[in-house]
């Protein structure tokens, strides 16, 4: 609730780690049960710390309220059929970043980012856990590459290196076990063999689509928004990105309230098929913005 004599409508001039930002009062308590909300719902007005402009002075990271003030700014005349965009983060700003969304309270509000690379959280090969197991059936060595686990309501990246493929078979998508089989229990993602080329959606095969399948040195970047149920794959030799709604998987069986989670899981059949994790910059997560408006 606004103190009385507050709108809105007011224009504010902050001073944020010495940067000058101008905003409306009302861009910045959207949040409503959030720290930002309330230092500028009118009822801490007296405790303001100004600067020798006269400028509310902020002691935060100023390129990382940039970040929230452009998401905010973005919310507010968001549509149902365009929602705000997430932010682009540097990778070197990662945790700060995050630090600053937690300590205002808008980390429900706008959702954790995260990536899974050896340049931003430390996350390196050696952290995701691979196991070579024999398909029996068919007598085919298949490899899985299994990602920490990612909550519900937060975001992710994470980008691949195709080093070398021998057309036997690969798969890159999100899966609710931990566990690195069966196939059966993955939710979406993309998969390619020298027969077919296929996108699982919710459990099912689709092959009737753009989608052409994966090539050796493909480069691929993979964004997870688990805040909005949205899986986007953005691969350069395609010049778009092929995107899967997660809604009927987040309605029926992901639950935020009960922190339920999902993996990020690869799969290579075959001893010519190699996947190597690559560092997420902030070029490709620029590109894949791009090509998702």
């Amino acid at each position: 609730m606004e103190a009385p004599g507050i709108s809105g409508g007011d224009i504010l001039q902050l001073n944020v780690g010495g940067e000058s930002f101008v905003v409306t009062r009302g861009t910045l308590t959207q949040a409503k049960d959030s720290l930002l909300a309330s230092k500028f719902n009118g009822r801490w007005e007296a405790r303001h710390q100004l600067d020798n402009q006269g400028q509310i002075f902020l002691d935060y990271d100023p390129y990382c309220f940039k970040q929230v003030l452009a998401y905010l700014r973005s919310k507010a005349i968001e549509r149902p059929d365009r929602p705000a965009p997430q932010p682009i983060i540097a990778p070197e700003s990662q945790a700060q970043f995050n630090a600053l969304l937690q300590f205002l309270g808008l980390e429900e509000f706008m959702g954790r980012h995260f990536f899974f690379d050896k340049c931003s959280n430390g996350a390196s090969m050696t952290e995701i856990r691979t196991v070579l197991q024999k398909h029996t059936a068919a007598g085919i060595d298949e490899s899985c590459l299994l990602a920490p686990a990612m909550p519900y309501g937060k975001v992710y990246h994470i980008k691949c290196h195709v080093e070398s493929y021998d057309g036997q078979g690969l798969f890159f998508g999100l899966t609710q076990l931990q566990e690195l089989s069966p196939m059966t229990q993955a939710l979406a993602g993309w998969s390619t063999t020298d027969t077919s080329h296929s996108i699982l959606k919710h459990g099912d095969w689709h092959t009737k689509s753009e989608w052409t399948g994966f090539m050796a040195d493909d480069k691929v970047l993979f964004r997870m928004d688990l805040v909005s149920g949205m899986l986007h794959m953005f691969c350069p030799r395609f010049s778009r990105a092929f995107s899967i709604s997660l809604a009927k998987v987040f309605s029926s069986s992901l639950s935020k309230s009960a922190g339920q989670a999902v993996f990020f899981r690869v799969v290579m059949r075959g001893a010519g098929v190699k996947v190597r994790l690559l560092p997420v910059m902030l070029q490709d997560m620029q590109d894949m913005s791009n090509m998702i408006k």
